[in-house]
């Protein structure tokens, strides 16, 4: 019987990173409004089951020769339930307590907590360190919950879809790098050697450095984010014959300056490596971040510089069997600059509804941006909210690098480019602001 279990370099990355940050900063997070009856008991067994199905909710990290390592935990979570007046209470609840955090090396990483209001909804929040669980693994712990749930209500199979040992999937991914991880690492440290100044509008703190002993960022952020209808953007952005994430990056980047000579930027953005592995049902930590390379000269238009975006996205998808803390590694040790990395990251992203007997269940978003620090820098995120026929555009910045009024100045004119851009996608884009 094993004793441990292997971890990835993205997993140790964000162990030895917890701790500089705020609490929150490396916590994902589901919340789903549920209007109807809970069974608070009935919840509590769904609870129980679930952590029998997955294993991995039952271990914590561990030092192992060096490394970082899974074992077993000395705790299992439970159901955590609070009584709250109203919804105005609970999501100032469910705010709250995402800044708590998890022990990573005794266990439970994740938490599940229950605010149930004096109204007739109840607000269901599950919790996980980035270490362990990835955002598409909470998405189907919360689906299993919901099976487990009405199991226990005498309703369904009773038994949620197998999922592939996450050990099992992890020992594909470490063949995978076996076979091409100096061929890509090769790839990456040409690729950034060649690299000159980049923009940042900020001076970032190295997001890449995870040291225990270094001072931790001050936390505090900014959100700003508006909706705006999907009818004509949606089809707009497939006619272009790109994806939303492109769609938005430009936009932003044009954001961020209509440049006088050609302006470069490094974009981070989360890459689930399941569409790598043909794994869709798999929980456990299975993103990676990587980096592209964005070069906005003067008179482009949205439609070349969504190209543009889409185009280098793909390249950098293509070397992904090398982690890319590992690249980070390399370019420090040859002298190579990296606190540039990361100063915009940018995610596309989709609310989900979930089927939860005798209630119906909302997707709640949550705001972590108190938690943001300059590992943060600036992102953004173009949400489709399930069910609803709007976009929403968000943009976040750690206070340290932004100032709310900068915030905003940048997600209206992120906005207006993305309209303007659709509208007319071969016009160049108009002159931004400045960045600082």
């Amino acid at each position: 019987m094993r004793d441990h279990f292997e971890t990835s370099e993205h997993q140790e990355y964000l162990c030895r990173l917890d701790g500089r940050v705020g609490p929150a900063t490396l916590m994902t997070q589901v919340c789903h409004r549920l209007n109807g009856d809970v069974d608070v008991e009935a919840l509590r067994r769904a609870v129980g089951r679930l952590a029998e199905a997955h294993p991995l909710l039952r271990r914590a990290f561990a030092e192992h020769d060096g490394y970082v390592v899974l074992r077993d935990g000395r705790d299992r979570a439970d159901l955590e339930v609070v009584e709250v007046p109203d919804d105005r209470a609970a999501l100032d609840w469910c705010q709250a307590a995402l800044r708590r955090p998890v022990d990573l090396w005794a266990g439970p990483c994740w938490t599940v907590s229950l605010a149930r209001t004096g109204t007739g909804s109840s607000y269901l929040l599950l919790c996980a360190h980035m270490a362990l669980l990835d955002h598409h693994s909470l998405d189907l712990l919360v689906d299993d919950l919901a099976v487990l749930y009405g199991a226990e209500l005498g309703a369904g199979t009773g038994q949620p879809p197998a999922a592939e040992p996450i050990d099992d999937v992890l020992d594909r991914l470490f063949e995978l790098g076996e076979e091409q991880a100096e061929e890509d690492l090769d790839w990456w440290l040409d690729t950034f050697g060649r690299l000159g100044p980049v923009e940042t509008g900020a001076d970032l703190t190295d997001p890449f450095d995870a040291a225990p002993d270094g001072p931790p960022p001050a936390p505090g952020g900014h959100l700003a984010q508006a909706h705006v209808p999907s009818g004509g953007i949606v089809p707009a952005v497939r006619r272009l014959r790109v994806s939303p994430f492109a769609a938005y990056t430009a936009a932003l980047l044009g954001a961020l300056g209509g440049p006088a000579a050609t302006r470069s930027f490094r974009v981070a953005f989360v890459v689930d490596m399941r569409s790598f592995l043909d794994c869709e049902r798999v929980v456990g930590q299975l993103s990676q971040a990587a980096v592209l390379r964005v070069d906005v000269p003067p008179g482009i238009g949205f439609a070349d510089l969504s190209r543009r975006v889409a185009h280098q996205a793909a390249e950098s998808l293509g070397h992904q069997a090398v982690p890319f803390e590992r690249v980070v590694v390399e370019l420090k040790r040859r002298g190579v600059p990296v606190h540039l990395l990361a100063p915009v990251s940018v995610n596309y992203s989709l609310l989900r509804a979930i089927d939860w007997l005798g209630a119906t269940a909302e997707a709640i978003e949550l705001d972590s941006t108190s938690a943001l620090d300059d590992t943060a820098g600036l992102g953004g995120y173009f949400d489709q909210l399930d069910g609803q026929e709007q976009l929403r555009i968000k943009l976040y910045a750690a206070a340290s690098s932004y100032s709310a009024g900068r915030t905003d100045e940048l997600l209206a004119e992120t906005r207006r480019c993305l309209e303007i851009g659709l509208a007319s996608p071969d016009q160049p884009l108009a002159a931004g602001t400045p960045t600082a």
